[in-house]
């Protein structure tokens, strides 16, 4: 007998399934690479959002602020004018002077309304800002990208410690 030839065809068959084997490999990669891209676009997308509401809230506190500041400004102009009305002690106080004294007193309840306001808006926003940077870190972890989310916790870290610190002052000062 002959010894035989190797069949053509059966080796043609195992070309084409290695080919096949590497094309689906590409595949998987280029889709994996597309959802990547996805994953980024709506990483962007969910940061500009959140960027947005926190330059919304930046700008609540700022006119809050500009409104404490124009009422701290009346309260000191009136009491200068009660104090100049009120001189003598002794005299009964005039039906002008009482208006004063009055406005003054809703002044400070205004100025203590909008302080505690002020407050709430910049709690609202810290915590705002600390959620923003836990989703950005999330997503990159996610993605793959695990330098850059450890970043963000460290960010969001910092912060924290930044607001502890303002606490403090804010207590040292009120003594």
């Amino acid at each position: 007998m002959k010894p035989r030839k190797p069949d053509r065809s059966v080796s043609k068959m195992d070309v084409l399934k290695d080919i096949r084997g590497l094309l689906s490999a590409t595949k998987e990669r280029e889709d994996s690479a597309e959802a990547r891209l996805r994953d980024e676009e709506g990483l962007k997308a969910e940061t500009a959002r959140l960027e947005e509401q926190i330059r919304f809230y930046k700008e609540l506190v700022q006119k809050q602020q500009d409104e404490l500041h124009r009422l701290e400004s009346e309260k000191k102009e009136l009491a200068a004018k009660l104090n100049m009305l009120c001189s003598g002690q002794d005299k009964p106080m005039s039906p002008r002077a009482e208006e004063l004294c009055e406005e003054i007193a809703q002044l400070e309840a205004r100025k203590t309304e909008l302080s505690s306001a002020l407050s709430q808006v910049d709690g609202l926003l810290q915590l705002k800002v600390k959620e923003l940077l836990k989703r950005i870190a999330r997503l990159y972890q996610e993605a793959g990208q695990g330098e850059i989310a450890i970043e963000f916790r460290r960010a969001g870290d910092e912060l924290e410690d930044v607001e502890n610190f303002a606490y403090f002052l804010r207590a040292l000062l009120e003594q």
